[in-house]
């Protein structure tokens, strides 16, 4: 049953967020788009909760190293009617053309997680869970399943609650040592040996809203030892103080560090290697989490506060290549950043966070995926329960289109946040908040330009006019 509370990502959830692992860079921002098939007319479910409107948005190659660019696989409460005949829940966006199509197999798949296996020759298959049933079947089945060639394998009879997953609340590896471990409607993990489905560990009553699953990366850490791989989680943990937790073999989940997400952040992965759990991978390296203090930074070893971001309800990594962008938004349609709210997406550039200029009908997010755009750009796929501001129509998926990568202190002299740097109205409007002239929250925190906490000050504006003039020079 949907919990009509849920607005972004999590079951059992009020409050959630999407978002993609941050870097010291900034990419220059040519317009959103929200897309719409051509030929066609696609209704979204009356419903504030995108996670229901995109369940699950992947990038997918299906020919690897072949000519196609590839696809977005995108899932979710939506039909689109075709004169020819409508298709639901599940659609494939060609990421060159733009050309919406159904995704034709001998199954139907809401999912609500996808992600990519890389075959030997270089070809991808694609992973789902979620419901999944035989064309024309009466009833649908929660269970998991692996579309290799055109033709599905599916893993295990169907276990309560995986239609109910928040997006890549999953782990999974297929290979030699088949497996995966998966949160539900139990709150409890479950572990996939390749038959049969169980509880993971004990003392963890708690929602798991996310486990890795990039283990093209993970795995190349993990010797494959006795004992297996073991998981760990970050939730949020009922019994531990909504602390991060680990499973270093059992029986029960332990506390890790003294970081307090409000609903969870990142996994880690353990081995056992002679009755002993050691730590291989976990929330990487500059990743980032809202902590009861502000934004902690894990550097490897301890967790670093690095902002005093008070507003902010979760972040969480995203694995993939780039790593460029954090992008996050709130229960109420807003992100807060620098303790103000701000009405769409963030960007932290590797020492603040900048807007991304989202133009409005942001209903919610619950889904970012970076995909291939042509020389020289990076484009970003944002899913969730979308509204086209210009013509007013509903959808589920806005591409942001990003060219060449610039300083991130040159995005910050766009002071008057109209997407056009460098220009001497960004001096002006500077300068007039400088002198005290009101202006909008998200313009005023970039007085601290120099980010040392301390503003108005002169190095401030030694460091905003050296950006304008070289940095971003005209």
């Amino acid at each position: 049953m949907r919990n009509r509370k849920l607005r972004v990502i999590f079951v059992a959830s009020t409050a959630a967020i999407c978002a993609v692992s941050g870097a010291s860079a900034q990419l220059v921002n040519s317009g959103w788009e929200f897309l719409q098939p051509v030929g066609a007319t696609l209704t979204v479910e009356e419903t504030t909760e995108p996670c229901f409107a995109v369940g699950a948005m992947t990038l997918w190659d299906p020919d690897g190293p072949g000519t196609h660019t590839g696809f977005i696989a995108v899932s979710g409460g939506f039909s689109i009617s075709r004169a020819e005949g409508s298709y639901s829940e599940f659609t494939l966006i060609d990421a060159s053309s733009g050309q919406w199509m159904p995704l034709q197999t001998s199954h139907d798949v809401y999912a609500r997680h996808l992600s990519v296996e890389i075959e030997a020759d270089g070809t991808q298959s694609l992973f789902a869970v979620g419901a999944i049933r035989a064309n024309q079947a009466s009833s649908q089945v929660s269970r998991a399943g692996l579309l290799r060639h055109g033709q599905w394998t599916l893993y295990g009879a169907g276990t309560y609650g995986l239609h109910s997953l928040p997006p890549d609340a999953v782990t999974w590896k297929i290979g030699e040592q088949r497996f995966m471990a998966v949160a539900h409607n139990a709150w409890l993990p479950e572990f996939y040996d390749g038959t049969n489905w169980a509880p993971f560990g004990s003392g963890s009553a708690s929602f798991i809203p996310r486990l890795p699953t990039n283990w093209t990366k993970m795995m190349q850490a993990i010797p494959q030892v006795g004992g297996g791989v073991h998981l760990v989680h970050a939730g949020s943990i009922q019994q531990q103080g909504d602390r991060f937790l680990r499973f270093t073999g059992g029986p029960m989940w332990e506390p890790m560090g003294t970081v307090r997400p409000i609903h969870g952040a990142k996994s880690f992965v353990v081995r056992r290697a002679d009755g002993r759990a050691d730590l291989i991978a976990g929330i990487e390296v500059g990743s980032f989490v809202r902590a009861e203090t502000g934004v902690g930074l894990w550097d490897g070893n301890t967790w670093q506060m690095i902002a005093p971001d008070a507003g902010f309800q979760q972040i969480i990594p995203y694995p993939n290549p780039a790593g460029a962008f954090n992008v996050l938004v709130t229960d109420e349609s807003g992100v807060y950043a620098d303790g103000a709210i701000v009405p769409g997406p963030v960007l932290w550039d590797g020492s603040a966070w900048q807007s991304l200029q989202f133009p409005g009908g942001l209903e919610g997010v619950s889904s970012v995926v970076l995909g291939p755009g042509a020389p020289g750009q990076q484009d970003i796929y944002v899913g969730g329960n979308l509204r086209d501001p210009l013509t007013g129509l509903r959808t589920v998926v806005a591409r942001l289109r990003w060219q060449n990568i610039r300083p991130s202190r040159c995005f910050r002299t766009d002071f008057n946040s109209n997407g056009v740097t460098p220009e001497p109205a960004d001096v002006v409007a500077f300068f007039d908040a400088l002198a005290g002239a009101s202006c909008p929250t998200w313009q005023c925190m970039s007085l601290d330009f120099n980010r040392n906490g301390v503003s108005p000050e002169e190095q401030d504006v030694v460091d905003f006019l050296s950006a304008y003039m070289t940095d971003c020079g005209p």
